[in-house]
């Protein structure tokens, strides 16, 4: 009997998510989303991660870098809306390139005229030394500002000096990606940028969205009928049916129940999973799908212009 060949799609249709010699591999959007959306249910995704969309921008990031998924949320945040990488892995990254001959690292001077000098040489040039000093991090207004500069200063110091050399050296292995250490010392933004429309998201009232029961002019009492036409989807409970809609829609777990809490019902307030939701709000946000998918956007333009 002959072996069957391979499939790269499951028996609905979708593609498999490969993982190979270097980890998970990821080589379209839609797996970038689902795979997205399981590494934020595992609670396991660095903080500086919000949502499926910065993971599937970092993905996208780190592909045009070479680096494996995982890795790159090891060594990549975000800050200021900007996605930035570790010092320390933009030094590997160089490395592993083969291009760097010689990495020199000096200090000199205490407090205020502590300074560090990082000398590096890429294979066919001369070496070239990059420093960065206490005074000048006083001088742009960083130190102050930050508790890790005041605390590890010479750690600091190192970093900055390290992130200029490398980004000037290397700018062909980095392209153009700033360090964490360097956008760690930007101004915060504020302020939306000009030209660009700001959408303010207003409070959804407790009755949005609203059961199909209520829009008919029908009682409450006839829930029970609702909950029927539901389940009569494919057999699927409520809840299971909110998590195939959650993933049609491509909206997170953590979205949903932002939604939920701005309706201002008591009961969503202190939810802390969608499993923990009713199967009354669950049948009202079925009932009110498209509202729940319309909000969930405006939450999400909302954070993104913050």
């Amino acid at each position: 009997m002959p072996t069957p060949e391979p499939t790269s799609t499951n028996n609905n249709g979708r593609a498999l998510i490969p993982v190979g010699p270097k980890g998970v591999e990821l080589k379209d959007v839609d797996s970038m989303f689902r795979f997205a959306r399981c590494y934020l249910q595992s609670n396991l995704a660095p903080a500086s991660f919000k949502n499926e969309q910065q993971l599937v921008i970092a993905w996208a990031k780190a592909a045009e870098l070479g680096l494996s998924p995982l890795q790159a949320l090891e060594g990549m945040t975000i800050i200021n809306n900007r996605v930035g990488i570790m010092g320390d892995l933009a030094l590997a990254m160089v490395e592993a390139s083969g291009l760097l001959e010689q990495k020199r690292v000096e200090y000199s001077g205490i407090g205020d005229t502590l300074e560090c000098t990082v000398t590096l040489q890429r294979r066919g040039r001369e070496a070239q030394g990059y420093s960065f000093s206490v005074k000048e991090a006083k001088a742009a207004g960083i130190y102050d500002r930050s508790p890790t500069w005041r605390n590890y200063p010479r750690r600091m110091v190192y970093y900055r000096a390290l992130g200029f050399g490398l980004r000037d050296e290397f700018a062909d292995i980095l392209k153009g990606t700033k360090t964490v250490e360097e956008l760690m010392d930007y101004p915060t933004e504020t302020d939306a940028p000009r030209g660009r429309r700001t959408k303010v998201v207003q409070s959804v009232e407790p009755e949005k969205p609203v059961p199909v029961a209520q829009q008919n002019g029908q009682s409450a009492t006839d829930s029970k009928s609702a909950r029927q036409a539901v389940q009569s989807t494919n057999g699927a409970s409520p809840l299971e049916k909110v998590r195939q809609r959650l993933e049609e829609s491509r909206i997170s777990e953590q979205e949903f129940l932002d939604v939920l809490r701005l309706s201002k019902i008591p009961e969503t307030q202190s939810l802390k999973s969608l499993a923990c939701v009713s199967e009354r709000i669950l049948l009202m946000s079925l009932s009110g799908w498209d509202t729940v998918t319309e909000i969930a956007g405006e939450l999400r333009e909302r954070r993104a212009e913050v």
